[in-house]
């Protein structure tokens, strides 16, 4: 992987990945989430909770969720949400990679956060299409979106930390 992002990853592709995840952040913080939360009455969805979310909060949603409101979760937020996981993805591995010679050794930590992702997203969809859901998914739901803010927390603190490193290293080198 380090070799593959080292050589043949251009700075074009990772400016590419970039722009495609802050528009594809923007789509979601802008349109999207705030529609299905008005869909809701205001109740925000599943992965806004930063700190996860109770059974109580989780089905007070999906009962005050509209059937537009439910469409829209289904067929346009979590499709995007989907892909952004991968977009992000890569632009958080390539970050790694190119911006510190050691960066490939925590290139898990990105690849974990994609891991996390794809769970919460593919238990909101449960959420959303079963009748009756086990209180364990709850649980399970709310200890993977949080887990999940913690890596994004980390993998986003790393990247900072590489850039500050790079500059400094620019300014010594000068």
């Amino acid at each position: 992987m380090k070799r593959f992002f080292l050589e043949k990853v251009k700075n074009s592709h990772i400016i590419i990945a970039a722009v495609l995840t802050v528009v594809m952040l923007g789509v979601m913080d802008i349109y999207s989430l705030p529609a299905i939360a008005k869909a809701a009455g205001g109740i925000p969805a599943f992965d806004l909770q930063t700190f996860g979310y109770s059974q109580q909060t989780a089905e007070q949603f999906l009962q005050a969720l509209s059937d537009s409101g439910r469409a829209l979760f289904l067929h346009f937020q979590l499709p995007l949400d989907f892909a952004f996981a991968f977009v992000y993805t890569f632009l958080f591995l390539a970050l790694f990679i190119r911006l510190h010679p050691k960066g490939y050794k925590l290139s898990f930590l990105a690849l974990i956060l994609f891991c996390l992702d794809i769970a919460e997203n593919t238990l909101s969809v449960l959420f959303l299409k079963l009748n009756t859901i086990p209180p364990v998914l709850f649980k399970i739901g709310s200890a993977v979106t949080l887990t999940k803010n913690l890596f994004t927390l980390i993998c986003a603190l790393i990247i900072i930390v590489f850039l500050i490193l790079r500059l400094i290293n620019r300014k010594k080198n000068k």
